[in-house]
């Protein structure tokens, strides 16, 4: 059987041997790793054949939405507030007064807007200490579940000055009717 193999490799030289040999390579990495990776694919298509379906994406859609439309019904029910504007701004001056600090003036405007929110801004020029000004912007949040900070501007004369002047910009989010 050797002497055939040699007598075989001699007739065909190098040129003959070499696709001989590159032809063997690819029936051994055949049979070595493309047939296992076949068998497994098999096993696969068999295993997913037995579970259940999967819902269709058009429900898990429908779904999404609704849960989206919940979420904003119920975010619009936040801004649901039937207190009169001037009751929420006399809260608010009140909440200043309370924490101490010194109203100048202040400046309120209605910004359009072609939404469902109406949007009062307030700019507030203050004057008190830091802890004030953080007292009163803490309260007024949180008793004021519809009002945002918008802007705050702090200077103070020196470093060594406790009082800080105080631009505040706040808004009012309330609901179109």
């Amino acid at each position: 059987m050797i002497a055939k193999l040699t007598a075989l490799r001699s007739d065909l030289g190098i040129a003959g041997v070499l696709p001989l040999t590159a032809l063997a390579a690819c029936a051994g990495f055949h049979i070595a790793f493309i047939q296992p990776l076949e068998d497994q694919s098999v096993r696969l298509d068999a295993t997913l054949a037995s579970q259940p379906k999967a819902r269709p994406r058009v429900i898990a859609d429908i779904t999404a939405a609704g849960a989206a439309t919940a979420r904003a019904a119920s975010f619009y029910e936040l801004l649901e507030n039937d207190e009169p504007m001037e009751d929420s701004l006399g809260r608010l001056y009140g909440i200043a007064g309370a924490a101490g600090l010194e109203l100048r003036s202040a400046d309120y405007r209605l910004a359009e807007s072609k939404t469902r929110l109406r949007r009062y801004e307030i700019s507030l020029p203050i004057q008190g200490t830091y802890s004030q000004l953080r007292l009163f912007l803490e309260t007024a949040l949180r008793e004021l579940p519809t009002l945002s900070l918008d802007r705050v501007t702090l200077r103070r004369k020196n470093a060594g000055e406790t009082r800080v002047e105080a631009d505040l910009v706040l808004t009012l989010h309330r609901l179109r009717r």
